[in-house]
């Protein structure tokens, strides 16, 4: 179902036409595989028509740049969980290629003390009818910063797109700062394309009303960052292993 090569600092993965979501794939053992061969800096995934995937992974500090190319009637899941600092600005490209094309990307990073992450996606539209969903969301503590700018791009060939981008936080520290920069560049009429974000604390109406029922202050905080991660992350023991992590 998968090939893979190397090409100057390029992991290049091509995914078979209609490959079927039998199970994850797991990026960060196939970089790690070859990172230990080669200098990896560049992730290209080239998925053929009409294959149905989810990808999976945990970023670290090897990949810079990831290029997803998206053929006709194919789909795309892509889950980013973010546990340690990246040094550098991470992008992600999303490239529908072809008709009916379709990409879920949808990422969480857990910052603490003094980490930091820069992620830039760009989700490029030139064919017909393609659908593109990007969300990220942040859990910032200590002094950690994180910077996210999106763009949606539109060719006058993207008649039928329908995109959104959204970038969320909650703000675990009066140190932490976060910064959010959507944006689109559309160059036809008939789109359907949103974008938005937001960053604050908890909310204490919803913090008042779980105490009401019963919960103490941490439990309530606990159960909202629950709630905040779940549209991202669905695995039970990774939300349950954030939390800890958080309350530790």
């Amino acid at each position: 179902m998968i090939s893979e090569r190397l090409l100057d600092n390029t992991l290049i993965l091509s995914i078979a036409s209609h490959a079927t979501r039998d199970c994850p794939i797991d990026l960060s053992a196939i970089i790690a595989k070859h990172a230990s061969e080669a200098a990896v800096e560049k992730l290209q995934i080239i998925v053929g028509a009409g294959a149905d995937v989810v990808l999976h992974d945990t970023p670290d500090a090897v990949i810079t740049k990831y290029e997803v190319h998206i053929a006709s009637h194919a789909s795309v899941e892509y889950v980013l969980l973010y546990t340690q600092s990246m040094k550098q600005q991470q992008i992600f490209e999303l490239c529908l290629d072809g008709e009916y094309a379709r990409i879920d990307l949808r990422g969480l990073y857990v910052l603490q003390d003094a980490a930091t992450v820069d992620i830039v996606t760009v989700q490029r539209h030139t064919a017909r009818n393609g659908t593109s969903n990007v969300l990220f969301k942040g859990l910032l503590q200590g002094a950690s910063r994180a910077t996210y700018r999106g763009t949606i791009v539109v060719d006058q060939q993207g008649d039928g797109t329908r995109a959104s981008q959204h970038n969320k936080h909650i703000m675990l520290s009066d140190r932490a700062r976060a910064w959010s920069m959507p944006s689109l560049e559309v160059k036809t009429n008939n789109v359907r394309c949103a974008h938005g974000t937001a960053t604050g604390t908890f909310d204490e109406h919803q913090l008042f009303y779980l105490q009401s029922r019963g919960l103490d202050p941490l439990m309530a905080k606990k159960l909202l960052i629950e709630g905040f991660c779940a549209d991202v992350i669905y695995d039970p023991q990774s939300l349950a292993s954030i939390i800890s992590t958080l309350f530790s």
